[in-house]
């Protein structure tokens, strides 16, 4: 991982930017980085952006993917196709048609193709059906890829994944713990994992730190896959696998 210091809406509190790769597990290739905020003082970044106005979080926003844009292309994958995850708070996308328009060009000032970002949405499901909807719909229109999540299998959650339809859906950590030490969990997990994947969704299991459990996610139906178990060293790197950079298209209908 890579840190980058900035700045934190009002309360001018330092954050920093990390990097984590995200394995193709088909592949066994470097697919992406998730770009994450984290305040350099150690506090919880999610209690610190609920203590911001509507307005600071817009701006804390902004000034986070900026970031996550500028240091990007210090990483050679990036250059050479890989794509790159980063967070965007559903709240503050009032105006998405314009955030979006703005993300492009920001990302392009930086030698970021558009097809190369991917959009991680936490909360989609306490959204109106309505104002959710038109996130995804001009999502679409840009060219953008959208990431529910990180989800842990709730109704609601599997309710919007069911109405919106993202490409793909990002499993919290610890959701993929266990597998290698009981066949209940995975199998319980296995059912989860179905019932995504039949909605035409690919699924980044996040958090996988246990070589064992990782040996045993391909099995599973999740296709992508980040963590201490899975080191950039040991990952193909996006030029050499042209399916890591190709759109991700939803599965063919079986034949009947």
């Amino acid at each position: 991982m890579q840190a980058e210091a900035g700045r934190a809406g009002t309360g001018s509190r330092p954050f920093e930017i990390l990097f984590e790769p995200v394995a193709d597990l088909r592949a066994r290739a470097l697919y992406a980085y998730a770009a994450t905020a984290r305040l350099c003082d150690g506090g919880s970044l999610a209690a610190f952006l609920d203590a911001l106005t509507p307005g600071e979080r817009q701006h804390f926003d902004r000034r986070r993917r900026i970031a996550i844009l500028r240091q990007a292309p210090d990483h050679p994958a990036i250059a050479a196709g890989a794509k790159l995850i980063l967070d965007l708070i559903p709240e503050t996308l009032t105006d998405p048609a314009g955030t979006f328009a703005a993300l492009i060009q920001e990302a392009r000032a930086f030698d970021i193709a558009p097809a190369q970002l991917i959009l991680q949405l936490k909360g989609m499901e306490h959204l109106p059906d309505i104002r959710a909807g038109l996130i995804m719909e001009q999502a679409l229109r840009f060219g953008l890829l959208a990431s529910f999540g990180p989800i842990t299998g709730t109704s609601a959650e599997l309710g919007s994944l069911s109405r919106l339809a993202p490409r793909l859906a990002t499993l919290a950590p610890g959701m993929a713990g266990g597998l290698a030490a009981s066949w209940s969990r995975r199998v319980q997990f296995e059912g989860l994992v179905q019932r995504i994947t039949l909605l035409g969704i690919r699924l980044l299991a996040t958090g996988i730190d246990d070589s064992e459990d990782a040996s045993r996610l391909p099995g599973t139906g999740v296709r992508y896959a980040s963590g201490a178990a899975f080191e950039e060293a040991d990952l193909r790197p996006p030029a050499e696998i042209a399916a890591t950079t190709a759109p991700i298209e939803p599965p063919p209908a079986e034949a009947a």
